[in-house]
């Protein structure tokens, strides 16, 4: 991705969140993080996670944190980083866990597959 795009995409972000970090998700190993799960586990209430295009093989939980996981769908406001940014469960359990009525938690711009629940 160009310098360019990633310097609009971290201004809307700091937009989006003033007191929380973004952080960042990538399979190739461009980001902080390869897997959602561990970005979510370093993460801390107000934080974003931002989750580039791919395929995760993971079960997802927000570990009771008010934070915001999306997609570049939620930044560029491109639909079709929904079907290509995909959670997929592996048929084990829910593909996203949010528990305890979690409010102020936010999922936005993914596929979901073979989650159970």
């Amino acid at each position: 991705m160009k310098l360019k795009n990633i310097i609009c995409i971290m201004m809307m972000l700091c937009g989006m969140a003033l007191s929380g970090r973004t952080l960042t998700v990538s399979l190739d190993g461009n980001a902080e993080f390869t897997s959602i799960q561990s970005a979510i586990n370093a993460s801390s209430n107000g934080d974003i996670v931002l989750v580039y295009p791919g395929t995760y093989y993971e079960n997802v939980n927000f570990l009771d944190k008010r934070i915001e996981l999306f997609s570049l769908e939620a930044t560029t406001g491109d639909s079709t980083y929904i079907s290509t940014t995909i959670i997929d469960g592996g048929r084990t359990a829910p593909c996203v866990t949010i528990e305890n009525g979690l409010q102020n938690a936010h999922l936005r711009g993914f596929t979901l597959t073979n989650g159970l629940g």
